[in-house]
């Protein structure tokens, strides 16, 4: 009995690293999970403008539709 009493306390100390280390987890899914829904945009193709170079600032090197 006095093993197993003396097991439980390093138990403990392992659930609670494994708890640690799934908080740290959820938490960095939640951010990273937050950062992708400013990247991520739903739009009907049908009300796409068509973006031509010369519509664009800077002489249209970079172009950025959110629809494609």
């Amino acid at each position: 009995m006095g093993k197993v009493l003396a097991a439980i306390p390093a138990l403990n100390g392992s659930i609670s690293t494994i708890n640690f280390s799934i908080k740290l987890l959820i938490y960095c899914l939640m951010v990273l999970n937050v950062k992708t829904f400013g990247l991520k945009c739903v739009c009907n193709p049908d009300e796409c403008d068509v973006i031509r170079p010369e519509d664009c600032p800077g002489k249209g090197y970079i172009v950025w539709d959110p629809c494609k």
